[in-house]
């Protein structure tokens, strides 16, 4: 655990508020820290004795004989989960140094406590790395590394399980300062999450309901928001298996690619999956369906579609959107009836005319010259094809 780099640390701090040398002994007694570079790599016998005894030895002028390496001052013990782990040695006059020795001890034993949680934490992050990456393959072949992980975590990974996949496009933030704000807000229970991607962020949910998870999502987001930090997220449906988790993070991915394309920052795939469900469709069969509509309709004709789907047919609450009288309305949805041959009040036809809109109304723009919606996500989304 006392690794020559944190030695060095601890003898650097030291040295720095105290102005004496200062050596850090490992648990065989070697110098591997000190102020005095020479004395590195060489033995302490009085870090030896300290080390059998766990108890303090302090050398005197006259005592230097009795420990070969040794210098007059205090040497203590550093005790780390009740052993003794390695030895501090402060060098000068023992009078001098009684009264503060006991304090560089605590802080030594908190600085090695520090860096012990540090490496823990890291440890366990680099799992959950290697964990997610594992399950959101298209195949995931390693179950039982899988379970081996997630056992050494002591993780109940229990169904259902939802992924989220939360995009941060201006990051500024460091990545574990966005994944403690994530842990603060939802907790390590139910959740286990990693950057797999450098602005992309993943988290699986496991164990809960989806009401649960969706307010759990709505709740960070929130936070990151009030923190200032620029976030988007996609969720995905419930799975009921280990296997499925691979399709929940295409899911996710794919709301995620929703909430970008729309401003919003969070769409759940269940929102779209109607829409979504379009892009599974070949791509040259959707270009030729929306080439077959898309000319016999203006874009006036496909803002009036659009507005009357969102107000769900309903004529007066359409009018209203669009601010006109009903019986324009009327006639409009009779010109596309007559364009397109689709009549927009019956179900079917109106079902048809419904994925003209989501097909078809960018591409419109862009035909009628008008420029693309400039995002700052594109560029960073390592999945962000056109929809």
């Amino acid at each position: 655990m006392l690794t020559r780099e944190i030695a060095q640390e601890i003898v650097f701090e030291t040295m720095s508020r105290l102005h004496r040398n200062v050596n850090m002994m490992d648990g065989n007694g070697v110098i591997v820290a000190s102020g005095d570079s020479t004395r590195v790599d060489t033995l302490h016998e009085a870090a030896v004795e300290v080390i059998r005894t766990g108890q303090p030895v302090i050398i005197g002028k006259d005592d230097r004989h009795r420990w070969k390496g040794a210098e007059p001052g205090v040497n203590l013990p550093i005790v780390f989960h009740q052993q003794t782990v390695g030895v501090v040695g402060i060098t000068g006059t023992p009078e001098d140094l009684l009264p503060f020795a006991e304090l560089v001890k605590m802080t030594t034993e908190m600085m090695i406590k520090q860096s012990y949680f540090k490496l823990q934490s890291e440890w366990r992050q680099i799992t959950k790395d290697m964990i997610i990456q594992e399950l959101i393959k298209p195949a995931p072949s390693d179950r039982e590394g899988i379970q081996h992980r997630l056992d050494a975590l002591g993780t109940d990974f229990k169904p259902p399980y939802q992924v989220a996949v939360i995009l941060f496009p201006n990051r500024s933030s460091h990545t574990q300062e966005l994944l403690e704000r994530l842990e603060a807000s939802l907790g390590t229970v139910h959740t286990i999450s990693s950057f797999q991607h450098v602005n992309q962020l993943t988290v699986i949910f496991f164990g809960e309901s989806e009401e649960r998870i969706r307010s759990k999502i709505i709740r960070i987001t929130e936070d990151y928001r009030n923190k200032a930090v620029a976030s988007v997220a996609g969720l995905s449906s419930l799975v009921a298996s280990i296997g499925q988790i691979t399709h929940a993070y295409r899911e996710a991915e794919v709301a995620l690619r929703f909430a970008v394309k729309s401003g919003q920052a969070f769409t759940s795939y269940l929102a779209i999956e109607t829409q979504a469900l379009l892009y599974e469709i070949p791509a040259d069969r959707r270009a030729r369906f929306v080439d077959r509509l898309l000319p016999k309709v203006s874009p006036k004709m496909l803002m009036t579609l659009r507005a009357f789907f969102e107000c769900n047919l309903n004529i007066a609450r359409t009018a209203e959107r669009l601010g006109i009288h009903r019986n324009t309305l009327i006639y409009r949805l009779a010109q596309i009836k007559e364009a397109t041959g689709c009549d927009p009040q019956t179900f079917e036809e109106a079902v048809t005319l419904q994925w003209l809109v989501w097909l078809g109304g960018g591409k419109h723009r862009l035909q009628q010259g008008g420029q693309p919606r400039r995002t700052n996500f594109d560029a960073s989304m390592p999945f962000m094809d056109r929809i």
